[in-house]
This record gives structure tokens, sequence and C-alpha cells, in this order.
């Protein structure tokens, strides 16, 4: 390669100079793209500058200066000068520019290196390891692959707004998913994973707590157990005339207990799905010696409200109501909701006792007179009173099954 101010001779024939210059400067290193000043000093008359390894001319004439704007990388500028019937003569000279524009076929970075400016990939790139701060674009929305063989490690949030296939294994310690996931295969999970709705065809999880979870055939403990209830919890326990709407937030099951003490009769109601179920009992209304206890067992589907009426007469018998819920909670009491109904709209039953009383002396006098007319005798007046008075005495009893 010639040096710029080296002198070609053959015979009067000669190339003086060949330089490189921006704005009247002439140097040999310059920034890409900006205009340049290629000038010669030659006796011949015809001239060709070449540049790199181009086979056409980037100039043809006879003019001994050319500017060129469009030089990117480094580049040798190579001049030919003829004079017919003289041969020719050639000059080079190589620039460097300070921030190539390149294109390789591959770049291997065997140390640490930055890109501060935008880095674009139109066809595939591979990476042995890629930190990116900012923002991993994909121009192609229709097909915006990537494939990572090694590990992602990423300081900030992924989003993923199209199905994501995972061929290998995974590992995540901490996964929240605020949408569904979809596992064809088995479900492996040794830590937490928050999951607002999991399909998958198996799931096996060392510890896993669900808010809502769906089985449409079976669900076996192949190893351990499933528990499912816990402690049940008094919801109500009082005898008051009262009435209270109950809310469950679980399913669950609801005991409903009346006792024989004290001595009294009293009735529950219950409305839930549109029925209305009443315990009744602690004694037999027409004798407080019989005792007449009484339970009451139903399920309860989560989000189910009813409510119960508590009426009583005489004393006031305790009912006891227990729910059990169906999971577990942070505390029982989570798991239903209880509220009162005003008072003024519940109103203690009348029982009239003397008209009751009216009634089985009526039936027991008629009872007697039935068997007069039958004998076709009288019984007399002292022992007709006599017998009233055993007939009012006796209580009903259950007959024994054998």
């Amino acid at each position: 390669m010639h040096s710029p101010l080296n002198t070609a001779d053959t015979y009067g024939f000669d190339i003086s100079y060949l330089l490189v210059s921006q704005n009247g400067i002439p140097a040999t290193s310059f920034k890409a793209g900006v205009p340049l000043t290629i000038s010669w000093e030659s006796t011949g008359t015809y001239f060709r500058l070449f540049a790199g390894g181009q086979s056409q001319a980037v100039y043809e004439g006879t003019q001994t200066t050319a500017t060129l704007s469009n030089i990117t990388v480094d580049t040798t500028f190579t001049l030919e000068a003829s004079v017919p019937g003289s041969g020719k003569l050639y000059k080079s000279v190589t620039i460097y520019i300070s921030n190539p524009t390149l294109t390789p076929n591959s770049i291997k970075v065997t140390t640490v290196h930055t890109v501060n400016k935008d880095l674009t990939a139109n066809n595939n790139a591979a990476f042995n390891q890629l930190n990116v701060n900012g923002q991993l674009v994909f121009p192609d929305s229709h097909d915006p692959s990537l494939q990572i063989n090694g590990y992602l490690n990423t300081g900030c949030a992924i989003t993923v707004l199209k199905d994501t296939n995972i061929q290998g294994t995974a590992t995540i310690n901490d996964l929240t998913i605020n949408s569904n996931i979809r596992v064809n295969g088995n479900f492996n999970n040794k830590n937490g994973t928050q999951v607002t709705h999991l399909d998958a065809a198996g799931l096996n999880a060392a510890n896993t707590t669900t808010q809502k979870l769906e089985i449409a055939q079976s669900l076996n403990a192949v190893d351990g157990s499933v528990s499912m209830l816990t402690t049940g919890n008094t919801v109500y326990q009082g005898g008051e005339n009262t009435t209270k709407k109950i809310t469950a937030k679980t399913d669950g099951y609801l005991l409903v207990y009346l006792p024989t003490s004290p001595p009294g009769y009293a009735i529950m109601t219950l409305d839930i799905y549109g029925y209305k179920f009443q315990l009744m009992g602690n004694f037999v209304l027409s004798d407080t010696t019989i005792p007449n206890s009484n339970t009451l067992f139903l399920p309860i589907s989560n989000g189910t409200p009813f409510t119960f009426t508590i009426h009583h007469y005489l004393y006031k018998p305790i009912f006891t109501i227990n729910w059990y819920p169906i999971g577990t909670a942070a505390s029982v009491a989570d798991t239903y909701e209880i509220i009162d109904i005003p008072t003024d709209t519940t109103k203690t039953p009348q029982f009239d006792i003397a008209a009751l009383q009216a009634t089985r002396l009526e039936t027991a006098t008629a009872f007697l007179e039935n068997i007069e007319r039958t004998c076709d005798k009288t019984i007399d007046a002292p022992i007709k009173q006599i017998l009233v008075e055993k007939l009012l005495a006796l209580t009903w009893a259950p007959t024994p099954v054998l």
C-alpha cells in the first residue's frame, strides 16, 4: 500500500499524491457517513477510482477530485491513472472508520460486550448468555419465537400474551398466575403455586392450597390422607325468641340440637332452599314430664343463605347450632356470616292450654259414653268421674318394635 504522498514514476508519467480529506483537512480516520473528498495530483489524463473490493469504479473521468458520503467501514481507495500510449499507474490509500457499520456472517464475543444502541437481528441470533436491561422486542408479531437452550434469568417482569410451550423442565421457585393454567400432563409442585384455575390431567403437590378445587371424577390419596372436615363451630346457642340469617361461605354441614333441659316446649323453623324445616320438642306440649329432644342435620352449599326462627313456651330450652365447614380457613368463623333479623318480626306462639284440656276432657267423656252404649249399661257417676281422671292422666308413648 502506498503512502498518500509517495510518487510513482514511469518516464515522466506519475501520480504525485493521493489523499483523503474532510472540510479541506487531510486525515486517515473519519466518522461513518460523513462527506469525504479524495484528491490527487498526476500527469495522467484519465482516472478511475475504486473503493474496497468493488469492481465498479466509484468515480471515472478527467477531474482530479471525487466526493463520497456513504463510507461506513474501513476502506482502501485505489486510483488508476492512464495516458494514451503510456500505460497505467496505480496508487492507494486506506482510511479507518471510528464507528463502522458491520455486517458480519458471525460474531464471537469472548469477553463482556455492551451495546449502548439498539441491536436488531433480522434473522436467527444465537447467544450463550444474553443480559437485557431494557426491552426484548420481536418485530415479527406472527412468529416471535424465542428458543432458550440454557437458563433465562430476568430481573424484571415477563409478559406473555400468547401460548407458551415448555418442552423440557422449568424450575420456578415462586410462580403467581393470575389467569388459567392448563397442563396436558402431570403437574408436579414441590414448593408453592398460586393459580386462579388449574386444569391438569394429574396433580402431584407436596403442599398445595386452593380456594376452589373442582374434581371431575375422583380424589385419591395414594400416600397420606385428605383432610376435608375441620373442627365445628357453635354458630348459635340460646333460647330467646329470635330470628337470624346465616350465609355459608364454603360447603359444610349444619347440626341443630334441642336438648330436654330445662322442661318446656320450643319450635325452631329453618328456612332454606325454599323449604321450611321445623324442629319441635324439648318436652311434649301437653305433658312437661315427657322429654322430647330433637336434632336436625343438613348439608349446606357455599353461598347459601338461610334463616332460623325460635319460639318457646313456658321455660326457654337451649337450641345449639353447630357449623362444620369443609376445608380450612384462618378461622372457622370466616366460613360463615350471621346477622340478626329485627325481633319485631318474631311473635311468640300462643298455646291455649285451657282449650286443650277441655278437648281432652270431652274426648275422655265421649269414650266412656261409647262404652255405655256398647254394653247397654250405665256407669255410676262417681265411678265415671274416676275413670275420666284416669284417662286424663294417661300419656302417649310409642309402641315398641319387637
